[in-house]
């Protein structure tokens, strides 16, 4: 026997999920097994994001582990457990316990008894609060959790002689999209208004509860709403969500003892007992001041809205070499860490030995999408060893952290397969938080950042012709990089930015051509190119769009078109032979403009032979609009600063820039709000103050143009 047990289970950073894990954790140590966890964060829908996620179940080396507990409720979504137990069920030779409710002849289950809580929660608001008229918001049909979920509450309704017609029953998806729908129907009146609504888990209930509010409708006043699960975001809603709090560690120590009793063929006490309650809070009308609650709790969701911090960003990003990228990490684990852990808890970096392979060659690809190399690179604070991958950790690591946990943690670009981290922890999870989640991410985008510096280096060191280089420039050719300037473009999106664009093209170059040559040109169009890249001061890309034209692209706006001039027209007083150039900015908001219709704007300003009225001073003023977003913009400010009459003033802004005043003011504002809902933590009402919205305006207007309120883009994008 190896005395270690493998766990797989989703969003450890979440609390409800930790709780579990924690149970698991406490029996295997009491019983002297040390856990692996292997987790996926599951933070995105993209299709390649979620293979690079999923691949981390082909790292487990099963012959490891005496046993195995998979926890699939953990995800949200239900692709990852039909993907995983179709996995387990083809690779698992080992004994392995399914927290959930399927019943199987190749594995053992254990569950809450959710049915009996289901129950207690409609009890009470059938005795409590004299609800006559209760609908019950359960998951999917197909699903056996959502059924026996239902039947607590068909046996609460039944208890107190109420009927349940059919159509008081919604299956949804234990995500948002079916409380939404479901305050649609109420606030149009499709459905009569009930007494009160029973959520199958805290996530419906909450989305239940906003939606129903930015309806008209109040929570308790004039619906009643519950929750299942016990979230921390339930506690900290407005108003608090009644939920029952499931004895989350009870299930895991259960799952533990069962497990242990398999593998060793005898009984296994429980380490500790633990169980749930009902929490009776505001959205059913009950009163929770004085439940108590743990501050951490409040302390961990601030963190899951919170910016992350730009310091780990630009160190992993400006590492010349892995071993920077290595320090800079090292450096960096404060951020998730806390001090006085760090030494406790260690986090180690595990690479492929083709980590840093990049795009093709001779139409095969060449980076790692599946499964991981049989040697890998382990690399910790103070040591790197070579080992074999079906080792996961040097010998050692087994050693320091006998009887407690290591946590394997994917690290991937979308499909681009690096390795994986290995987080070690001494008997708390508090590492595991979202800040963790974030750390991996920002690690496996230095870690792409790196790989795509590194070929490029190489290309330039062997003095290749890149594919997507101009050879007498050395700048990308715009009609083969059309992805890297579309990727600044995705990143500006990602930062809540907007892209600042600024074409140049060289005018009439017979006096130099007929005096030097074509070799003094093209010296002077090399020269001209180096003073285009060196102008840059952010992380700008710098294009070429065909002879003597150039295109630089960034995400915030730095003054480029005045800086570049003021160094042209001094080159141009050492070389009077120089041709003259025309500069041209432009800024859009990503997804409301394409690469190709930016560029078709930036030719029409450059090839134009003479310019409308107040072009200039107009360009001008859009550009300060969406640099100065917090600035009093309106009409009336703009005419009076250009001393022209409104009317004039909206026929001319519109005929130069492609849109209306109130359209770009629109859109400037809306980023502004986008980026400190993902930069600070101000409140709903200080941003739309911030952004020149009334409250009611501007919540409309977000989910209007965004599809999502304030508050869920700021979870989702924040991450």
């Amino acid at each position: 026997m190896t005395k270690r047990i493998c766990v797989i289970i989703g969003r450890v950073y979440i609390e409800s999920n930790q709780q579990l894990l924690e149970g698991v954790m406490m029996q295997l140590h009491a019983a002297g097994y040390t856990t692996a966890v292997f987790t996926l964060h599951e933070d995105s829908g993209n299709e390649k994001i979620t293979q690079g996620d999923l691949n981390i179940c082909r790292l487990i080396p099963f012959a490891q582990f005496d046993g195995l507990i998979y926890a699939p409720y953990t995800f949200a979504h239900s692709g990852f457990y039909d993907t995983i137990d179709s996995f387990l069920a083809a690779h698992c030779p080992i004994p392995y316990i399914r927290i959930g409710m399927e019943e199987s002849d190749s594995f053992l289950s254990v569950w809450n008894d959710d049915r009996a809580e289901l129950a207690e929660i409609t009890a009470h608001l059938i005795d409590a609060h004299g609800c006559r008229r209760i609908l019950c918001l359960t998951g999917p049909e197909e699903r056996a959790v959502s059924q026996s979920r239902l039947a607590g509450f068909r046996d609460a309704m039944s208890a107190a002689g109420l009927d349940v017609p059919e159509n008081d029953v919604i299956f949804g998806d234990f995500w948002v999209h079916a409380p939404q729908r479901l305050a649609d129907e109420i606030a149009d009146g499709t459905r009569p208004m009930p007494d009160a609504v029973v959520c199958a888990n805290d996530v419906m209930a909450i989305t239940l509860c906003d939606a129903l509010t930015e309806r008209g409708i109040r929570v308790p006043e004039d619906i009643c709403i519950t929750g299942y699960d016990c979230d921390s975001a339930s506690r900290l809603h407005t108003p608090a969500v009644t939920t029952y709090r499931t004895s989350q560690r009870g299930l895991g120590i259960e799952a533990a003892c069962r497990l242990l009793a398999a593998i060793t063929g005898a009984p296994t006490d429980p380490c500790a007992k633990d169980t749930g309650r009902l929490c009776c809070r505001e959205s059913c009308g009950c009163d929770s001041r004085r439940e108590p609650f743990d501050l951490r709790q409040s302390d961990l969701l601030q963190f899951e809205g919170m910016f992350f911090e730009r310091h780990l960003s630009a160190a992993l990003h400006d590492a010349a070499s892995l071993n920077d990228l290595i320090a800079h990490m090292y450096e960096c684990l404060y951020v998730f860490m806390n001090l006085q852990r760090i030494g406790t808890d260690n986090f180690c970096l595990c690479l492929c030995d083709d980590w840093d392979r990049t795009g093709q060659e001779n139409g095969v690809q060449t980076y790692r999408t599946e499964g991981y190399s049989d040697r890998v690179t382990f690399i910790g604070m103070m040591f790197r060893e070579d080992i074999s991958v079906s080792e996961l950790v040097p010998e050692h690591m087994w050693a320091d952290y006998a009887g407690e946990a290591l946590i394997f943690v994917p690290l991937h670009f979308q499909g681009r397969c690096f390795g994986y981290g290995c987080l070690a922890v001494c008997g708390s999870l508090e590492s595991c938080n979202p800040e963790f989640v974030r750390f991996c991410g920002e690690l496996s985008s230095g870690l792409e950042f790196l790989c795509v510096q590194n070929a490029l280096k190489s290309l330039a060191y062997r003095q290749y012709i890149s594919d997507i280089r101009d050879e007498l420039t050395g700048l990308y050719r715009l009609g083969d990089a059309a992805h890297i300037a579309n990727a600044v473009i995705t990143e500006a999106e990602r930062c809540a930015a907007f892209v600042y664009a600024v074409g140049i093209r060289v005018q009439d170059a017979s006096a130099l051509l007929d005096a030097e040559g074509s070799v003094a040109y093209d010296r002077y169009i090399a020269e001209l190119a180096d003073m285009i890249k060196g102008g840059c001061l952010q992380r700008e890309k710098v294009f070429t769009d065909g002879p003597g034209s150039f295109l630089v692209m960034g995400y915030e706006y730095t003054n480029y078109k005045n800086r570049l001039r003021m160094q042209y027209d001094a080159l141009r007083d050492q070389n009077p032979l120089a041709p003259d150039i025309r500069i041209s900015e432009f800024v859009f908001v990503p997804g409301h403009c394409t690469l190709d219709e930016a560029m078709q704007r930036l030719t029409e300003k450059l090839t134009m032979t003479e310019k409308p009225p107040y072009y200039d001073a107009i360009i001008t003023l859009k550009i300060r609009l969406y640099a100065e977003p917090e600035a009093d913009w309106s009409a009336e400010r703009c005419c009076k600063e250009l001393n022209i009459s409104r009317s004039y003033f909206h026929k001319n802004y519109q005929r130069i820039t492609g849109n209306t005043f109130l359209e770009d003011l629109h859109l400037s504002r809306l980023q502004h709000a986008k980026a400190l809902l993902l930069r600070t933590n101000d409140t709903l009402e200080s941003i739309a103050a911030a952004c020149g919205y009334g409250y009611t305006h501007f919540m409309r207007t977000f989910k209007k143009e965004t599809g999502l309120t304030p508050n869920q883009y700021r979870k989702q994008f924040s991450r």
